[in-house]
């Protein structure tokens, strides 16, 4: 099973020790994704709030239009909905694993 981890902070590195065989993909810390079809991706990328207080979730939505896999697993805190509407949007599969 080919797998992918995207962001490579506190949960990237805990699900690296689960999938030590992974990609890894964080780009701040110089870690590029390779070309490849993934089986699954794990999302693990910051989401700050905005100046209002809502969820800021535009890395996550990023992090699914750049990739290519089979099931986005959605890692990163998102509103209730978010999962679905990236999903609806991109025509990817994306499920939410808190």
């Amino acid at each position: 099973m080919r797998v992918l981890i995207i962001g490579y902070g506190i949960v990237g590195k805990n699900m690296a020790k689960i999938f030590p065989e992974a990609d890894l993909c964080d780009p701040p810390q110089g870690l590029q994704q390779k070309p490849v079809v993934h089986d699954v991706a794990f999302i693990c990328v910051p989401t700050p709030p905005r100046e209002d207080g809502s969820c800021d979730t535009s890395v996550v939505e990023k992090a699914v239009r750049e990739n290519q896999a089979c099931v986005f697993c959605i890692k990163s805190t998102v509103p209730p909905g978010t999962t679905g509407r990236i999903a609806r949007e991109t025509g990817k599969a994306c499920v939410f694993s808190p």
